[in-house]
């Protein structure tokens, strides 16, 4: 398995109330990403306190990986981009980051 040279924490803040369907529909993509190539970790997290608030860790091999996986995400498989951006009440904050080392890390 590659090292992953891309990694993302990503924030979403849903509309009230809505952080369970974002959530949900966070899972299907999560379902769809795995096994995808160069997907190395796509993990779904709630907040602990604030129901609405919904984080990505994400880790990849490479940009190319990130683009295809993208694009896989069609209206045949249930979901859009457009069902996730539907549900937020702003811009996902994104932090991007270097993989380094440690458990759970793909070698």
């Amino acid at each position: 398995m590659s090292t992953p040279t891309i990694g993302r924490f990503v924030t979403m803040r849903a509309q009230p109330g809505k952080g369970g369907e974002l959530a949900d529909v966070l899972s299907k993509v999560a379902a769809v990403l795995e096994g995808a190539p160069g997907c190395q970790m796509y993990v779904i997290c709630r907040d602990k306190d604030d129901a609405d608030v919904v984080r990505v860790i994400e880790m990849w091999t490479d940009q190319e990986s990130v683009n295809a996986a993208l694009a896989a995400v069609t209206p045949e498989r249930e979901f859009t981009v457009e069902d996730v951006l539907g549900k937020l009440t702003g811009r996902p904050e994104v932090v991007e980051f270097t993989p380094l080392s440690g458990p759970g890390m793909p070698s």
